[in-house]
């Protein structure tokens, strides 16, 4: 199996968790979708296995992007690899306050790391031992945009020499 097959199987797990999460379905708050049963929507609307600029957004909304890194091939004949997965929250400054929950007092984009974090941090399915979240940080993205980056560090076995 190539290295670089862990970068999509490793985002389709991601992006189907978000997904299938009510909580972060109704922390996102989408202006377009608001059902549960609906909650598939958000992939690609809200939920997107890429990067995407805030610019090409119609409505004032908030969206998490997500990217997949392989920053280091190691062990004999470099098989192994460790992918570093970044998610990225994005708000409006419009929808900063999470006025849809009660008793939510954080801002948009920290709730939502908060639930992030819980989802992922230390699952031990996603790669060779545990994702690890290694650096969350916040700022302002562009004019009217603030984001969250958030950035999870696991091994990946590469099962390339299995059939072998």
């Amino acid at each position: 199996m190539p290295n670089s097959s862990t970068i999509s199987s490793l985002k389709n797990k991601i992006m189907e968790s978000m997904v299938n999460n009510e909580t972060l379905f109704y922390a996102i708050n989408s202006p377009t979708i608001k059902n549960f049963e609906n909650a598939s929507e958000l992939a690609y609307t809200h939920i997107f296995p890429y990067a995407q600029n805030p610019e090409t957004i119609k409505d004032a909304t908030t969206f998490i992007t997500i990217e997949v890194d392989i920053l280091e091939a190691y062990g004999p004949d470099q098989q192994w690899v460790k992918p570093t997965l970044i998610i990225n929250i994005i708000s409006s400054e419009k929808c900063m306050k999470v006025s849809n929950i009660p008793k939510v007092t954080a801002n948009r984009n920290d709730y939502i790391s908060q639930l992030i974090d819980n989802m992922f941090n230390g699952r031990m399915d996603l790669g060779y031992g545990p994702l690890t979240l290694f650096r969350n940080t916040g700022g302002s993205l562009m004019s009217g945009y603030l984001f969250r980056n958030m950035v999870f560090k696991t091994k990946d076995f590469n099962d390339s020499l299995c059939g072998k």
